[in-house]
């Protein structure tokens, strides 16, 4: 009888760690199963808010072009009219400066907001525009001899 109960205890004993054994392995294996998805999901998040930042500095982007555009077409309207008036006092001096201010106004307004709206290098471009009709001006300068010398090859 003693070798049937240490019978029956070894084989309870032995089955109680076959189980145990096979939980822990089920147990490791659920762990590893969820550490995956955890990472899956953390990639998946990772991923959606790249896509999301992405998708605000493209916007950002097309926003800042978008405020840009009318600046920049203003500017460049203005400065066209400024060649032309800076041509029509450089070939006659005598011209009364009225048109030629109200357009160099117009002109420094536009550089203006050229300078809070534009990049660097195009407020630097339009800042020589600006500097350029005011050298233009001065009586004896090379811009305006140029212009003088120009007239008169076209004539």
């Amino acid at each position: 009888m003693a070798s049937e109960l240490l019978t029956g205890l070894l084989g309870i004993w032995g089955g109680t760690a076959t189980t145990l054994m096979a939980a822990r392995m089920t147990a490791r294996g659920s762990e590893r199963q969820a550490a995956a998805q955890r990472e899956q999901a953390v990639a998946g998040y990772k991923a959606a808010l790249d896509s999301a930042r992405e998708q605000v500095r493209a916007a950002m982007t097309e926003q800042a072009r978008d405020a840009r555009r009318p600046v920049y077409a203003e500017f460049l309207r203005s400065a066209h009219d400024l060649v032309d008036a800076v041509h029509v006092y450089v070939l006659d001096p005598e011209t009364d400066l009225e048109a030629y201010n109200r357009v160099f106004g117009r002109v420094c307004k536009a550089y203006t907001e050229l300078e809070l709206e534009g990049p660097d290098h195009i407020a630097t471009a339009g800042h020589q525009v600006v500097d350029g009709a005011i050298a233009a001006r001065e009586v004896g300068s090379g811009y305006a001899s140029l212009v003088r010398a120009v007239s008169k090859a076209l004539d």
